[in-house]
């Protein structure tokens, strides 16, 4: 009987800290008080952990140290950012071939680069465009941050630099020239019923 009446207690106690506290975030969010809102949302999740999650080799055995989670996370990283690429001839043969800018030796002016990614929408690039995006590539290295520790660089062979203009235009060329192969025996569109 003691037991179920300290049970029933506790229920109620968690339930009233839960209802303040409740309260407490909706004042603070309806007054525009971040500051308290943020306190009160601490009390609510506790502290923040800071401690190191272990992980494993590669080879299976439990790591503990940070130096050493940190080399595995470059490790992890190096190899999947530098996975061999593969890609199907036959695709690459069936993207519709548009006419390439053969006078391209000079500096472009603002004018050429802008036609230079109009025809990069169109899914073929001049010789000059690729090399201006393969020149954003050459050389990129990356490293892994972990707890503090930083691991020593190392060469990325696949997708773009963090923050990299090119993501954005390569992303949409890659998904265009994919759209335009995947329904060119289409003539249909989507259907959309109000």
């Amino acid at each position: 009987m003691a037991k179920k009446l300290a049970q029933s207690q506790l229920r109620e106690m968690k339930q009233n800290w839960w209802k303040l506290k409740a309260q407490a975030l909706q004042d603070a969010a309806n007054k525009c008080d971040f500051k308290s809102f943020y306190q009160n949302l601490k009390g609510v999740f506790g502290p923040i952990s800071k401690g190191v999650s272990s992980i494993f080799s590669s080879d299976g055995t439990l790591l503990t140290d940070k130096k050493e989670i940190t080399k595995r996370w470059a490790e992890n990283f190096s190899n999947v950012l530098n996975r061999e690429s593969t890609v199907d001839q036959e695709v690459i043969d069936n993207i519709p071939q548009k006419p390439a800018i053969e006078n391209l030796a000079d500096s472009p002016s603002m004018s050429e680069v802008e036609k230079a990614i109009k025809q990069l929408s169109n899914g073929k690039a001049p010789d000059k465009m690729l090399n201006v995006i393969v020149s954003f590539r050459h050389g990129m290295m990356a490293s892994v941050r972990s707890d503090c520790e930083q691991s020593e660089p190392f060469e990325v062979s696949n997708g773009t630099k963090q923050e990299c203009v090119l993501a954005p235009i390569l992303f949409a060329l890659f998904f265009s020239v994919m759209l335009e192969t995947a329904f060119k025996d289409t003539s249909e569109g989507v259907g959309v019923e109000y």
